[in-house]
């Protein structure tokens, strides 16, 4: 079922999580990931995509996929300008090793309210601070639900067509506890061809 949601397409994080140095603090230049603003095909649109290139393989991922039509936090952070400050905070993120793990929660540190975001962190012991802020999400969006997402496009990358979530089905997955998305465990399992990062086979947040 189709679920209409916030401005960021994310497109098979399994490209993302596949990186095969970045979470090994391997300190070659040569061998590290480098994440960019690019640009993806999206329902026959050339739009905006934070993408990946995984030097052991030779190849890029798409990440995340930003609507062009998504002006949700006001025209001075249109899409193209939220991929290339994101794509940046992936980088910066990952050069100093901190991208082990994935996790959601609700921040209070933005603009003195509750915002929903995803950050990148190094232990589950970690806090998420500004320093380790990914994205944003939009105040109807439930962070432990976006995990969920990821998660599950992860187990099952091909049977997963783009998702929608808007205000009336965000969904609500009731966990208190913070969730920690260890992409350690990513790490290990082998990419197949078959699951390219394909921009049209991933999440849409």
């Amino acid at each position: 079922m189709k679920r209409q949601t916030s401005g960021i397409a994310v497109s098979l994080l399994f490209g993302l999580l596949m990186l095969t140095s970045g979470c090994q603090g391997n300190s070659n230049a040569a061998t590290k990931s480098k994440f960019f603003c690019g640009n993806a095909q999206y329902l026959g649109k050339n739009v905006p995509a934070t993408i990946v290139h995984n030097p052991n393989s030779d190849r890029d991922f798409t990440i995340i996929i930003w609507k062009p039509d998504n002006y949700y936090f006001g025209n001075q952070w249109n899409p193209r300008k939220r991929c290339d400050q994101v794509s940046r905070r992936f980088q910066d993120i990952y050069d100093r090793d901190g991208l082990q793990y994935v996790t959601a929660t609700v921040a209070s540190w933005i603009n003195d309210r509750e915002v929903p975001v995803v950050c990148g962190v190094k232990s589950k012991s970690a806090t998420c601070d500004q320093d380790d802020l990914l994205f944003t999400l939009e105040t109807k969006d439930e962070p432990y639900a976006v995990l969920d997402d990821l998660m599950e496009i992860r187990q099952a990358p091909d049977n997963n067509t783009p998702l929608t979530r808007g205000v009336n089905d965000s969904k609500n997955s009731g966990k208190k506890q913070q969730v920690f998305y260890d992409l350690s465990e990513v790490l290990k399992v082998e990419k197949s061809p078959k699951q390219q990062s394909n921009p049209n086979n991933g999440a849409a947040f």
